[in-house]
């Protein structure tokens, strides 16, 4: 497929219907990066035999050089499914716990996700917590199987085996999938919330049947659904598509001399028929191409209709051989695309339950909001780019760009005579070049000048902000409100008249305004420069550097209010003091920490009681990252860091915990270390309900309160808060000292 060019790409993101946006979400190390890879090669960006190695979507020199994801990067491929070509922003995002924070910008974003698992280690830590923020933004999940080769090649196990080893990594899924589903159902329950006691659960879970399951290796560059086997083999057993679809996963076997499929394979002991038409299969290929057998490997190449070059069969290495083969029987990239295009709804499909999710926060249901805020929920669902539209957009993270990565403008396909061209413009500029070294060391001195100034204007770093169009159309240079975290539509709404000024990150406003710079759309470590973007898209917005920290959600409506926060964002736990090398380097310092903090989504920075800037991350990982952007990107300099410590808050209490109604066996734990060597004792008892009841009363006074102290409160903003405290005060004291805080 030819890469995607400037002009095609925005006819694509003109029609919402055919795009799907999608992020791929897994445990470290199970093989996102490499299925990115390939999702990228099927559109021709890079070389198919280079997926997996190349490890396009991560462009920092850290994450190559370890081996793992640390920050989510997009990219736009382009896909024909059904006779229709559909625009897919896929969003690769890490594994490492460390960047949990970068997951979550990523799941906001996106309409389904990619979950990924490895065969062999199966469900690990961190592919529950990214199935639980799938869970929780309401997303559409595909599951990935991956590495099924290491079954084959790696551990040997037989077919038999490896069909066991899958269904009980599916199962293991679907276990989480049912936690998540049962503790939504309880939540409903015990908030009175009306549930049908007949619920339909079938289309939460992972059923290989259905279409949501991917069984694939991403090293080998194959993958495959079971329709792809059912179309494939039903015309060869005289069984219809359907039918044989439904039973070729599960206890069902293929009974040569009725010429049937039946049931009770495992009672019967007999192969499922998984094994039969699938793995077998799948086994003898492998084994041929390993052992190099020509007549066998001849045999398999003329069924499948698969062209071998002869120059690949006199490979020494067997795997090279494996991996030309496979991704041509069964390639990922359009098995996967074609499952995201089928089952992954289009920003059109936005369902009234997520809109209400994000517009809505957990102490304010969307019910309770202004009318003019409840009538901007059509606009999601249509998802329209008319004139007169509100426009609405999310803004899940800030990314510093280098400039190079900028500079490219309406990339388009060159011709075979514009690439002659170039070469031999190229050609002739180093041959010029060379004549003029002879000339002597000025004119070099004179070029090296040049190439400096320009290396340095091209590496300067541009903050461009990423997020997604929910509603409206969007043009470079619209002035657009840009609103806080904090702010309130019921307050804004109220006061119409107030001119609202471009306003400044630092000022701690809840809402400003701005221009919208350059608009680019996403493609994976470069960026293309586009005029206008219609809804539906994920892109990037430059000029809003003054104007955001973090995240923010921009609209041209007083109405629309903030987003809810990112669920599923990690705290940051690991601190560490830092300074600079040079004292005389301060003021790059303390501006490289400003933009560190409103880059990464998950550090934290700020001045400790005795005046030491103080660095919070995720973890050691996390660390060495934000170290390492602070003195290569955002300050320039060399940096001091202390060693870093994990902040422990705790509560010493009387031995009261041990009588009465907290002597309870239940609130007793007990555990020892490896060896037995020492053992601890921790009794945790809930807080009493008098206490509970006084905190749920004064929530509110608690809000204020915390807004006092975690804020800057402007003096035009101060009468406000005075007033909201004044309310709160009275609303929550007792009866007798209401006439006195009155006065």
């Amino acid at each position: 497929m030819p890469v995607l060019t400037t002009s095609r790409l925005h006819e694509l993101q003109s029609n919402a219907n055919n795009i799907r946006n999608i992020c791929i979400v897994a445990h470290v190390d199970h093989g996102k990066t490499t299925l990115a890879d390939n999702l990228v090669a099927s559109n021709g960006i890079i070389s198919q035999k280079l997926a997996g190695q190349l490890r396009y979507m991560d462009s920092r020199k850290d994450e190559q050089e370890r081996g793992i994801t640390m920050k989510s990067s997009s990219i736009s491929l382009s896909h024909t499914f059904k006779e229709q070509e559909y625009l897919v922003n896929l969003v690769d995002t890490p594994g490492h716990v460390d960047f949990t924070s970068e997951v979550s910008t990523a799941v906001r974003i996106c309409d389904g996700a990619l979950v990924v698992v490895d065969v062999v280690e199966g469900v690990a830590p961190q592919t529950k917590a990214v199935l639980k923020q799938v869970w929780n933004e309401g997303i559409k999940p595909i599951l990935v199987v991956n590495k099924i080769d290491r079954l084959i090649s790696e551990l040997k196990m037989t077919p038999g085996d490896a069909y066991k080893r899958i269904v009980r990594v599916i199962e293991q899924v679907n276990a989480v999938i049912g936690e998540l589903f049962s503790s939504e159902i309880m939540e409903k329950a015990e908030k009175n919330v009306h549930t049908d006691e007949d619920i339909d659960d079938s289309e939460v879970y992972f059923i290989p049947s259905v279409g949501n399951v991917v069984l694939a290796s991403a090293y080998d560059g194959w993958g495959f659904t079971l329709s792809d086997f059912a179309l494939l083999y039903a015309k060869k057993l005289g069984v219809s598509y359907k039918d044989l679809l439904e039973k070729l996963w599960g206890d069902f076997y293929y009974s040569a001399k009725s010429k049937c499929i039946m049931d009770q394979a495992e009672q019967l002991g007999r192969k499922p028929l998984f094994v039969q038409l699938v793995l077998e299969n799948l086994y003898s290929v492998y084994n041929a191409f390993l052992k190099k057998d020509k007549n066998i490997i001849e045999k398999i190449t003329s069924m499948t209709k698969v062209h071998i070059k002869p120059q690949e069969l006199n490979r020494s290495d067997s795997k090279m051989l494996i991996q030309s083969f496979m991704s041509k029987w069964l390639p990922m990239g359009g098995c996967i695309l074609d499952c995201v295009c089928d089952l992954v709804p289009s920003p059109c499909g936005l369902s009234d339950k997520r809109v209400e999710r994000l517009l809505s926060k957990f102490d304010k249901p969307f019910s309770s909001l202004p009318p003019e805020t409840q009538a901007l929920k059509p606009f999601f669902v249509s998802c329209d780019s008319k004139e007169g539209t509100p426009v609405i957009i999310f803004i899940s993270k800030m990314i510093s760009v280098p400039g190079q990565y900028v500079t490219r403008i309406n990339r388009q396909t060159l011709t075979a005579e514009e690439m002659d061209r170039k070469h031999r413009e190229a050609k002739d500029k180093y041959l010029q070049k060379m004549e003029r070294l002879k000339l002597g060391e000025e004119e070099v001195d004179t070029g090296e000048a040049i190439s400096e100034d320009h290396n340095t204007r091209s590496s300067q770093e541009i903050m461009i902000a990423v997020g997604r169009i929910f509603s409206g159309t969007v043009t470079e240079g619209d002035e657009l409100y840009i609103l806080g975290p904090k702010y309130d539509p019921e307050l804004g709404l109220k006061d119409k008249r107030q001119e609202v000024e471009v306003g400044d990150i630092f000022s701690q406003k809840a809402i400003t305004r701005s221009r919208i710079g350059k608009i680019y759309a996403l493609m994976g470590r470069e960026m293309e420069s586009i005029g206008k973007v219609y809804p539906g898209n994920i892109i990037g917005i430059g000029g809003l550097q003054d104007t955001i920290i973090k995240s923010a959600t921009i609209s041209d409506s007083l109405a629309c209010p903030a987003f809810t926060e990112l669920i599923g964002s990690s705290m940051p736990i690991l601190q560490t003091a830092i300074q600079p090398k040079e004292l005389t380097h301060m003021s790059q310092f303390v501006k490289g920490l400003k933009l560190l903090n409103q880059a990464d989504p998950c550090a934290r920075v700020y001045i400790d009681d005795s005046g030491e800037y103080i660095l919070s991350t995720a973890g050691e990982i996390h660390l060495q990252k934000c170290i390492n952007d602070l003195e290569e990107h955002y300050a320039g300099i060399k940096v001091l860091c202390s060693d870093p410590i994990v902040p422990f808050r705790e509560t010493v209490v009387a031995d009261d915990l041990k009588k009465g109604a907290y002597a309870k066996p239940e609130y007793l734990v007990e555990g020892s270390v490896v060896g037995c060597h020492c053992s601890v004792k921790i009794r945790a008892a809930p807080l009493p309900g008098t206490v509970v009841g006084i905190l749920d009363e004064n929530s509110e006074l608690i809000r204020v309160a915390s807004d006092i102290v975690n804020a800057k409160i402007d003096p035009a903003s101060s009468i406000c808060l005075s007033q909201r405290l004044s309310h709160a005060c009275l609303s929550t004291s007792p009866q007798w000292a209401k006439p006195r805080m009155a006065q």
